[in-house]
């Protein structure tokens, strides 16, 4: 049986040169951002070096090629690194150094365009500037696509494949996959595009402003880890979207605008609370906070102890006398006899005592793999977050600046905007 075999313009891209370049038809951008570590403006040129076919050795006299350098130049102005050209790759921010790949891929004036997970990493703003750029640029060149950002890939494709297992389950335009049933099991999980939508979401404290501009999705049954450092907005975004804030920009839930809702509404339409310092009525039982906040639905008193069984041991305690883990079990509890469709945990483990938020972090983790709840969690502890999280949102200074899968969360990113 002769092998697949794929052709363009009469070549084969499957019979690359010595190089490691096919044939003068395609460029690349990798999944993760790998530039050589030198300045931008030399890694464009030894790209612009191989569009040319020269061979490697004379890579100390295309420095001073004039027209490599001009290609190069072209290249990173098309992406926005024009003014960046001499910094080394190491000062650039993540979705700098993704730019910067495709500015090498473009100076192989590509007749195809193969991007390999371009928007993976990057905050909404740098997906949303890459996006209109490639849209720009699908009018030169035809652009294979490999990506999960949805928005993107609806935004820009003309048909859509969808593989699952090295399988396409459908072929289609955007229209037929946004519809086909098939997808939404196996790719989304059944779930819709989206339970609750942040855009451009503003808030103020007064005269002053504490979010400047948050973009958050939380799918149905997603778990979401909402991070940042210290005042930089997060729990000022739980306030907008439970509505305890005033808010500009738009807020959705489950298909409904909560901008001018009241906080009562809004969670009635099925939001959970577990706010950051717990907050009990501590003159009443046990069993009369869970009672007090009880809404009809599968999240009875009978499971909520069964979940919580010291809350069970404890029923006619009164709040104020219960332990700080046994006061954030029963908000926890609380929130769960709302019945709600997402459930909100605001720093749930802060200042307990090891064995009670490892006990918190499994009754998150029962919760996500046996009632398929959506759960957005504030936290700190990356190591549990990073076993039970899909994705993450990074908040600094009141404004997203990194959203993706909590895998593609690496070190330096952390390190940027989470570290101290």
């Amino acid at each position: 049986m002769p092998a697949p075999s794929a052709c363009t313009g009469g070549t084969s891209p499957t019979r690359p040169r010595a190089n490691g370049r096919g044939p003068g038809w395609g460029g690349r951008s990798r999944s993760l951002p790998s530039p050589w570590r030198t300045p931008c403006w030399k890694n464009a040129v030894l790209g612009a070096l191989g569009a040319g076919g020269r061979p490697w050795r004379f890579w100390s006299n295309a420095l001073s090629d004039k027209g490599l350098r001009e290609t190069a130049e072209e290249a990173l102005a098309r992406v926005g690194l024009q003014d960046h050209a001499r910094r080394r790759t190491a000062e650039l921010s993540h979705g700098q150094r993704r730019q910067l790949e495709v500015a090498v891929a473009l100076t192989l004036r590509p007749k195809a365009l193969v991007m390999d997970e371009p928007m993976a990493g990057m905050g909404p703003e740098g997906s949303k500037r890459l996006t209109g750029f490639l849209d720009a640029l699908r009018a030169e060149a035809p652009i294979l696509l490999v990506e999960h950002d949805m928005d993107a890939v609806f935004s820009l494709a003309d048909r859509i494949s969808v593989l699952v297992y090295g399988e396409v389950i459908a072929t289609g335009t955007v229209d037929e996959i946004r519809a086909d049933a098939a997808v939404r099991e196996a790719y989304l999980g059944g779930r819709s595009m989206s339970l609750l939508t942040l855009s451009g979401v503003t808030a103020s404290y007064g005269p002053s402003q504490a979010l400047f501009g948050v973009d958050l999705q939380i799918g149905e049954g997603e778990v979401l880890a909402l991070l940042g450092r210290n005042g930089m907005g997060k729990s000022t975004t739980v306030k907008c979207i439970c509505r305890m804030l005033p808010a500009g920009g738009t807020l959705t839930f489950d298909g409904k605008d909560l901008g001018r809702l009241a906080s009562y509404r809004a969670a009635r339409l099925g939001l959970g609370l577990v706010p950051e310092g717990r907050r009990c009525f501590g003159s009443l039982s046990v069993q009369e906070n869970l009672t007090a906040a009880a809404r009809r639905g599968a999240w009875t008193f009978e499971r909520v102890v069964e979940l919580f069984p010291r809350l069970g041991e404890r029923r006619g305690q009164r709040a104020a006398s219960l332990s700080g883990g046994e006061q954030q079990m029963l908000a926890i509890g609380r929130a769960l006899m709302t019945n709600p469709k997402l459930l909100i945990l605001d720093e749930a483990t802060e200042g307990l005592a090891p064995i009670i938020r490892q006990e918190i972090w499994s009754v998150i983790r029962l919760l996500k793999a046996e009632t398929g709840l959506s759960i957005l969690v504030i936290d700190k502890s990356l190591r549990e977050l990073r076993e039970i999280c899909d994705r993450a949102t990074i908040l600094e200074r009141g404004r997203t600046v990194w959203a993706g899968a909590i895998g593609e969360l690496s070190d330096d990113i952390t390190h940027q905007y989470i570290g101290v």
